[in-house]
């Protein structure tokens, strides 16, 4: 049985595992009304009446659904990692994003006062100048380190494999 108590947004998909195994149950009893006894020479054996194929049929259709609902599952757990809500997710990638933000106005601030204050230099002077340079590296550092691609990755497929149920 898989645990969905671990994330808010699973409600669906235990919902939907929940209905598949009671379906099943249900299929399993049926395939088990029909097998009847028939007497060989060395005593009872069981047979499957007429029927119980298209109900053998149908089992084997519900136990490929649960394993894909269980192999999604798991994919979602992993995608999720250590936030419990898409909501939470949603939050790291704005987080993630203003950061890089923050740098680029920051880079941008600088530049542009260094610009306005010193204007006997070009732009390729100020741009060597310490604080400009240090607020450029804070700004690269800050796009390199961001994780906001790859959390929206993961959001998107997530919100992929909710979508499937």
């Amino acid at each position: 049985m898989i645990d969905f108590s671990m994330f808010a947004d699973c409600g669906i998909l235990a919902l939907k595992y929940r209905e598949l195994l009671v379906f099943r149950e249900e299929k399993q009893r049926q395939l088990l009304a029909h097998i009847r006894a028939e007497k060989s020479k060395n005593g009872l054996i069981p047979i499957f009446a007429p029927g119980a194929e298209s109900i053998s049929d149908e089992l084997a259709k519900v136990e490929a659904f649960i394993s894909g609902l269980e192999a999604d599952s798991s994919e979602f757990s992993t995608l999720m990692g250590e936030f419990r809500s898409l909501r939470e997710l949603a939050d790291a990638i704005h987080r993630e994003r203003r950061v890089v933000e923050n740098a680029e106005h920051e880079y941008s601030a600088i530049l542009a006062r260094e610009v306005k204050s010193r204007k006997d230099l070009t732009l390729e002077q100020i741009s060597e100048l310490e604080n400009v340079r240090e607020a450029a590296i804070k700004r690269d550092r800050a796009k390199a380190n961001s994780k906001e691609a790859e959390l929206a990755e993961r959001m998107q497929k997530a919100k992929e494999i909710l979508g499937k149920y």
